[in-house]
């Protein structure tokens, strides 16, 4: 017989949260954090948050055309970006707060997922992102269709069955678009830090959309990067970015380690594996360079630049660590400052991956609010 993820979600009533680890009979796909126990269909939502479905993206880089390390920002290319990829950001931020929402109310706040869903659907409905014109097109096309996916798996048990397949096709179908794209790619985005977040959103729209092929597609991509990984822990390609290397081997690892969950959850643990553990050699250069940047000069070529608040990293660049800690408990150079950096946040990863990868509050106690923005 037969059993979606919402019907085992309702099976298990007793329960706030469905154990990540469970997989759905016939082995169905299951995302890579706990869902909570879906208390019933969502309503249709009498508002929605603001957003702006674009059908067709074109934009370029914001980095200096002159510069073949791609590492220096032009303030005017920057500024052009910045406004083309606004209504993505708009729209990722949207769905991944609602969504959040729902998962913090333990599955009771249909109200939350009610706009999620409806986000969603009228995205979805309105054939969005179906044309992209240029690479920088292409990429920053992922950073609306990972968060949606993501967000579709917090709160897909509450979405009514046509909905939800509406969504789900519009999700499988970009990918789809997604590996054509890379598939015949020959510039340095095939392999680089582009080719795992392309992984991780075509991946995330495979265990949206029951897919194995976009799944399996989205584990390949990291191991691609895992395959590059030095032995110092390096990967070449984000060292090649000069000034930025240590903050976009940071960007890297989001993808990567992701992914390499979502494999662990759905029974493949190899990905921490590869190349000799190569994933856990990344992490700890990773972090130590931005400890001691001083030693990245020398395969940089350049000293380490500044990207937030005087830091060499964005926060919502190392929330990733919420997700390594789960599966590696103090094994990071970082484990004891977490609790000092949480909630860590970012819309590329779902959102709140402290909430949706972190220790969870004890009974009676509030989670710590907060200010911060997902970025």
């Amino acid at each position: 017989m037969f059993l979606s993820r919402r019907d085992l979600l309702a099976a298990s009533a007793g329960a706030c949260l469905l154990p990540a680890t469970v997989q759905a009979a016939g082995k169905r796909l299951v995302p890579p954090f706990a869902v909570p126990v879906a208390s019933g269909l969502a309503p249709k939502a009498k508002t929605l948050p603001k957003t702006e479905p674009l059908r067709e993206l074109a934009n370029e880089s914001r980095y200096s055309k002159d510069d073949p390390s791609r590492s220096t920002v032009d303030p005017e290319l920057s500024e052009a970006y910045e406004r083309s990829v606004a209504p993505l950001r708009t729209f990722s931020q949207a769905v991944c707060k609602t969504a959040n929402r729902y998962v913090a109310s333990c599955g009771k706040d249909l109200k939350s997922a009610a706009e999620a869903g409806g986000v969603l659907a009228a995205w979805a409905n309105a054939d969005a992102l179906k044309v992209v014109n240029g690479e920088t097109a292409v990429f920053s096309r992922l950073s609306a269709l990972g968060p949606a996916a993501l967000a579709m798996l917090q709160v897909e048990a509450t979405i009514k069955p046509e909905t939800r397949t509406k969504i789900s096709d519009w999700l499988a179908d970009r990918a789809s678009d997604t590996v054509r794209h890379y598939s015949t790619l020959n510039t340095k985005s095939a392999a680089n830090n582009h080719r795992y977040w392309a992984g991780l959103n075509v991946l995330s729209a495979g265990i949206v959309a029951n897919r194995r092929d976009l799944f399996d597609w989205g584990v390949n991509s990291a191991r691609i990067g895992l395959a590059q990984v030095t032995a110092d822990g390096a990967l070449p390609l984000e060292l090649a970015r000069k000034q930025r290397a240590i903050s976009y081997h940071a960007f890297a690892l989001g993808a990567l380690v992701m992914i390499a969950e979502a494999a662990a959850r759905n029974g493949d643990l190899s990905l921490y594996k590869d190349n000799d553990e190569a994933l856990h050699r990344l992490v700890a250069f990773t972090l130590k360079s931005f400890d001691n940047p001083a030693k990245v000069v020398p395969l940089a070529g350049a000293p380490q630049e500044a990207v937030a608040d005087g830091r060499l990293y964005d926060a919502g660049d190392v929330a990733w660590l919420e997700i390594y800690e789960s599966r590696f408990p103090g094994r990071s150079p970082w484990s004891r400052r977490l609790s000092g950096m949480r909630p860590m946040k970012t819309s590329n990863l779902g959102g709140d991956v402290t909430l949706l990868f972190g220790p969870k509050p004890k009974p009676g106690k509030s989670p710590k609010k907060t200010t911060k923005k997902t970025t």
